[in-house]
Protein backbone atom coordinates (compact mmCIF):
# COMPACT_ATOMS: atom_id res chain seq x y z
CA UNK A 1 0.00 0.00 0.00
CA UNK A 2 1.45 3.40 -0.96
CA UNK A 3 0.85 6.94 0.53
CA UNK A 4 0.43 8.46 3.62
CA UNK A 5 -1.60 6.48 7.02
CA UNK A 6 -2.94 9.34 9.25
CA UNK A 7 -3.60 8.22 12.48
CA UNK A 8 -7.35 9.06 13.41
CA UNK A 9 -8.06 11.39 16.51
CA UNK A 10 -11.74 10.66 17.14
CA UNK A 11 -11.82 10.64 21.27
CA UNK A 12 -11.51 14.40 22.00
CA UNK A 13 -14.06 15.73 18.83
CA UNK A 14 -16.55 12.89 19.24
CA UNK A 15 -17.48 13.66 22.89
CA UNK A 16 -17.86 17.86 21.75
CA UNK A 17 -21.10 19.47 21.58
CA UNK A 18 -21.57 20.37 18.24
CA UNK A 19 -22.07 24.34 17.91
CA UNK A 20 -23.42 26.77 15.89
CA UNK A 21 -20.82 29.95 14.90
CA UNK A 22 -21.85 33.52 13.73
CA UNK A 23 -21.56 34.21 10.85
CA UNK A 24 -18.25 36.49 9.76
CA UNK A 25 -18.31 40.13 8.93
CA UNK A 26 -16.73 39.34 6.14
CA UNK A 27 -15.54 36.84 3.77
CA UNK A 28 -13.19 37.16 0.89
CA UNK A 29 -14.29 34.31 -2.21
CA UNK A 30 -12.07 34.84 -5.30
CA UNK A 31 -14.27 34.83 -8.47
CA UNK A 32 -11.67 33.11 -10.35
CA UNK A 33 -10.20 29.31 -10.41
CA UNK A 34 -7.50 27.96 -11.92
CA UNK A 35 -8.62 27.27 -15.30
CA UNK A 36 -11.00 29.12 -17.55
CA UNK A 37 -11.78 33.16 -17.45
CA UNK A 38 -12.95 34.51 -13.89
CA UNK A 39 -16.10 35.36 -13.08
CA UNK A 40 -17.18 39.34 -13.61
CA UNK A 41 -18.75 40.38 -10.46
CA UNK A 42 -21.63 41.82 -10.21
CA UNK A 43 -21.49 43.47 -6.97
CA UNK A 44 -18.91 45.96 -5.41
CA UNK A 45 -16.33 45.30 -2.79
CA UNK A 46 -18.12 46.54 0.32
CA UNK A 47 -21.81 45.64 -0.43
CA UNK A 48 -23.97 43.69 1.87
CA UNK A 49 -25.14 40.50 0.52
CA UNK A 50 -27.77 38.29 1.30
CA UNK A 51 -27.56 34.42 1.52
CA UNK A 52 -27.94 33.17 -1.56
CA UNK A 53 -27.30 36.42 -3.40
CA UNK A 54 -25.76 36.34 -6.94
CA UNK A 55 -22.15 37.85 -6.77
CA UNK A 56 -20.96 37.42 -10.28
CA UNK A 57 -21.62 35.97 -13.56
CA UNK A 58 -19.46 33.50 -15.95
CA UNK A 59 -16.94 35.57 -17.55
Amino acid sequence: MSGIRVAMHKAYGEKQKIISMPPPKRVYIPLSQHTGKPAIAIVSAGDTVQKGQLIGEAG
